[in-house]
């Protein structure tokens, strides 16, 4: 992993470069070495809200895992106590991503829509635990809880190249992102995914003002067993049992739109690199969104890349448009925008 942070203030990166080194020993035109088994290249938690994250002119590329990834760590909770003020919660890596005096919101498990907020908890880390002075009286075993106060809410990514890379380009979930003129190139997953995950890995949060703009996309989902869009927002959720209680492994697509105001337009998609034994990539798959545009998109598939059902796929969304998009020269197959 190139730069790994956690709770840090402003972060500003121009012309950084984190790529894979040559051996010595090896030919000038070959492959490269990965840097990492699977590690991100740049890997961004709980950024205080007062904080900006900009990237500028940076390479990032020949990452075992996603270029960037800016996130918000979530927790399952566990218990919550017959008083309501104290609130066991556990999360992928069994640690517990709260401080003292955070701001932690909860999130319904099965909808991911907000329940309420807890001012000013303090935390028991070893028993996994926080007590709060306000009753958590509509916070259930299964829902999700974060801290409000350490969450990205101004994210800035223009004009960098991410390439060669095994997982996501950029995974973003934050507010007020701005992803523009950058190069995604023979990405194995999405160019830019923002899941908001409560099944495996409980990073979220919901996104909010998200445009993704003039950016290049050469052979996007190149990789095994990629699915879902080039880009792709979305929620995942697990199954819960008749008693209201999670299911372990299991995972399912939200369906609440609890995501707001996503702009996907004047990108340039370039399909010309297909696995066998794929499904063939939707180019923009979004889901549970509240405000959609794509618009004056370029997608164009070479001779022998499939096509898919739907080029621009929207489920359980509202208030979208699709405008303008182009495929192959004629009109982009579109369902659900």
């Amino acid at each position: 992993m190139g730069i790994y942070c956690s709770r840090c203030g402003n972060i500003n990166l121009n012309a950084l470069r984190i790529d894979a080194p040559r051996a010595p020993w090896v030919a000038p035109n070959a492959a490269f070495r990965p840097v990492s088994i699977n590690a991100d290249g740049i890997h961004v938690v709980s950024q205080p809200i007062s904080a900006s994250f900009m990237m500028a002119n940076c390479r990032i590329a020949a990452q075992g895992d996603d270029g960037l990834n800016i996130n918000t760590p979530m927790a399952q909770i566990t218990a919550v106590s017959p008083d309501q003020h104290t609130v066991a919660a556990s999360d992928y890596a069994n640690t517990f991503p709260f401080q003292n005096g955070d701001t932690v919101n909860v999130l319904n498990g099965a909808t991911l829509q907000f329940q309420q907020q807890l001012a000013d908890v303090q935390v028991d880390s070893g028993q996994h635990t926080f007590y709060t002075a306000t009753a958590a009286s509509l916070a259930n075993v299964g829902d999700l809880v974060f801290a409000a106060n350490a969450m990205s809410m101004n994210v800035q990514i223009t004009s960098n190249y991410f390439g060669r890379n095994r997982g996501c380009g950029v995974r973003s979930r934050s507010y007020n992102t701005y992803i523009a003129s950058n190069t995604f190139d023979r990405i194995s997953a999405n160019a830019v995914s923002s899941t908001i995950d409560s099944c495996f890995y409980f990073e979220g949060v919901n996104i909010i003002d998200y445009t993704f703009v003039g950016n290049t996309i050469v052979a996007a989902n190149a990789g095994p067993g990629a699915n879902y869009g080039a880009v792709t927002i979305m929620g995942n959720v697990p199954q819960f049992n008749p008693s209201g209680v999670p299911i372990p492994g299991t995972c399912t697509d939200s369906t609440a739109a609890v995501c707001f105001n996503v702009t996907v337009s004047s990108n340039t998609f370039i399909h010309n690199i297909f696995q066998p034994g794929n499904v063939p990539m939707t180019t923009v798959w979004i889901g549970i969104t509240d405000g959609v545009g794509v618009a004056d998109n370029s997608i164009t598939r070479q001779s022998g890349v499939p096509v898919p059902s739907f080029e621009l796929f929207g489920v359980n969304c509202v208030n979208t448009l699709a405008v303008g998009n182009v495929c192959n020269g004629g009109a982009c197959s579109t369902s659900g925008l």
